[in-house]
């Protein structure tokens, strides 16, 4: 079939097998769907970027046509708007009511509702990767500078560097302080407000860098995972995988999950290998992880995998290889795909993304990561303490309402998020499992 640009299938895929029926997508889709059936799609009409949803609306990139506004629910266009020739295909970041976005060269900030432009500004260099964005501050990295703009109007704040050969990553903030790899292969950290360097290691800098515990996690060229102090960035441990590691990791429940470009899943306790996996693929995006449950894409397939035991629950294909990292809300997971095709799939129950990399909005977020930084935002720009959001560790059963979730204990990101940001997991999810090598 030909998939007409700006059109919505409700197609009902079933895993592995043809058309298994129309099925309506909405609060409480997943009770009439079985896991990884696809409840819409959406062709962007090039190459598109891993998913952001906030608010009912799934905000994604695409390399030919911009940014596209979507209908969490239905998959509907709400809107599109073509932001310059963009060279690459970055994650939106979502947060009081703006959407930032690379484009180019360029950081460019819209209305969350509209698709309206309220600024843009220039970065210094070409931006591959998505913006983070706290304490009322814009971090972006690029094969420059990493830059730090205001997220109210576009304006400097300060520059730390360049890149060396590969790019900076994707920033991840924790406390006032940015992390992010290098292409030189350091890991770096910032003080967000001041901009001074805080420390940089040999260390990775291949993968965007995941905190949980006061850890900083990140994988290299060379196959290492290392676990670094985040205050020092001094090494906790290091696990060697032999494969070429250029995704970020996530991190559940104190077990980091990382994927490898040869297309294995590693699983990793205190330094100590769980399980592994190989996927039909390699990968270079990162997993989440919700209702207990690892969700990846390796190859040209989306993995759902059960994240305590490692036995994989169910695979979709999905149009063309390199599968972006994917966000699970409400029991639908949104990924994109090389092809262009935006996916909507059933989860198989009702909850949503609980782990680092989500709930700290690198490379795609939804609601936790909004509610805690658009509350960071007001604090700087108040200049004022103010107590912790609530927001909500998303891994519980979702109502009726959008923000119907209970938290799990402990403040959301960027407030203390060293043990408060309960990361159920992430891993990669293989066609078939390997016994883990003692």
């Amino acid at each position: 079939m030909n998939w007409s640009r700006r059109s919505v299938l409700r197609t009902g895929l079933a895993t592995g097998a043809g058309i298994a029926g129309v099925t309506a997508i909405g609060t409480g889709a997943t009770q009439s769907a079985e896991g990884g059936d696809v409840l819409w799609e959406f062709d962007s009409g090039g190459r598109s970027s891993s998913a952001t949803v906030v608010d009912g609306t799934v905000y994604v990139g695409s390399v030919r046509n911009g940014i596209y506004a979507l209908d969490a629910d239905s998959g509907d266009e709400l809107w599109n708007v073509e932001v310059n020739s963009m060279e690459s295909f970055p994650t939106p970041s979502v947060v009081d009511g703006t959407v930032y976005v690379g484009a180019s060269s360029e950081i460019v900030a819209l209305h969350a509702d509209s698709g309206t432009e309220q600024w843009r500004a220039n970065s210094g260099g070409s931006i591959f990767y998505a913006p983070t964005v706290a304490d009322g501050t814009v971090v972006v990295g690029n094969d420059g500078p990493l830059v730090a703009l205001s997220a109210a109007d576009g304006e400097e704040q300060w520059r730390v560097g360049d890149s060396g050969a590969g790019g900076w990553t994707s920033p991840t903030v924790v406390d006032g302080t940015v992390y992010a790899g290098n292409g030189d292969e350091t890991v770096t950290a910032v003080d967000i407000e001041s901009g001074d360097r805080q420390w940089a290691v040999e260390a990775g800098g291949s993968s965007a860098p995941t905190v949980a515990d006061d850890t900083v996690y990140v994988g290299d060229e060379d196959g290492v995972v290392y676990a670094l102090e985040a205050d020092s960035g001094d090494e906790r441990w290091r696990v060697e995988t032999g494969e070429r590691i250029q995704a970020p990791a996530t991190v559940a429940d104190g077990t980091v999950y990382i994927g490898t470009t040869e297309g294995t899943l590693y699983a990793i306790d205190d330094g100590e290998q769980q399980w592994r996996f190989e996927m039909g693929g390699g990968t270079y995006a990162g997993p989440t992880v919700a209702g207990g449950t690892v969700y990846l894409g390796g190859g040209d397939t989306v993995y759902a995998v059960d994240a305590d035991s490692g036995d994989e629950q169910w695979s979709t294909a999905a149009e063309g290889a390199d599968v972006p990292s994917p966000t699970v809300v409400d029991g639908t997971v949104y990924v994109g795909s090389t092809s262009g095709t935006i996916f909507a799939l059933a989860a198989d129950h009702e909850r949503s993304s609980a782990d680092s990399r989500v709930e700290l909005g690198t490379d795609g977020h939804h609601h936790v990561w909004a509610e805690a930084a658009g509350a960071q935002s007001t604090t700087s720009a108040e200049n004022t303490p103010t107590a912790a959001p609530d927001t909500h560790t998303a891994d519980t059963v979702a109502d009726d309402s959008d923000d119907a979730t209970e938290t799990s204990g402990g403040s959301g990101p960027g407030f203390g998020i060293g043990g408060a940001v309960t990361a159920l997991a992430s891993g990669v999810v293989a066609a078939r499992r390997l016994v883990s090598d003692d």
